[in-house]
């Protein structure tokens, strides 16, 4: 049996590469290699080809219709009401801030028919997308080490961005070096 010399740090090193390895979530994937994903929103499709919708303004997406509304209320409050008083042929509109908030969300999440004419005549427009997943170009992370996946995306603080495992079983060096480690005796 042949052996080498390390030194104490190395030593510790070495150790700790092995429990992270035999301990570490595979993630059911043959000989992991974590790398970083990143998601995407692809905008401007059409609505046969996409996986949803957003409202969006001047460039402001408004990721709910709660938000969408109370920026309307910001913004066109009165011409607002006025729509609504014509378009139900009411004479006096008793505004109930619950109740309409309420119809507006029923209206755009089933149909639409209603105030999507007055959405466009104040410049919102319907934008459909498509959510994709890609290795991250910025990240430039590709470890053996779950660990080291994780931190990098905990240091982000990105909700586009995880921790991905693929599998580096046809590498065929890369696969002996990670069994070589897991087997040292330390």
């Amino acid at each position: 049996m042949k052996t080498i010399e390390v030194s104490d740090e190395q030593y510790a090193f070495l150790k700790e590469v092995k429990e992270l390895l035999t301990t570490q979530d595979n993630r059911c994937t043959r000989d992991p290699l974590y790398c970083i994903m990143e998601k995407k929103r692809v905008y401007g499709l059409s609505e046969d080809y996409s996986s949803d919708f957003v409202w969006c303004r001047d460039d402001c997406e408004f990721k709910t219709t709660d938000d969408l509304f109370d920026d309307i209320l910001e913004s066109y409050e009165n011409d607002f009401k006025q729509y609504i008083q014509d378009y139900y042929d009411i004479e006096e509109l008793k505004f109930v801030e619950n109740e309409v908030r309420k119809h507006f969300k029923e209206d755009l999440d089933e149909c639409g028919f209603v105030f999507e004419d007055f959405l466009e005549e104040k410049d919102y427009r319907k934008v459909y997308y498509n959510d994709e997943t890609e290795i991250s170009q910025s990240a430039n992370i590709f470890s053996i080490f779950e660990i080291d996946a994780k931190e990098y995306v905990e240091s982000r603080q990105s909700d586009r961005l995880f921790s991905y495992a693929e599998s580096t079983w046809r590498a065929k060096r890369m696969c002996k070096l990670m069994d070589l480690l897991k087997e040292l005796n330390v």
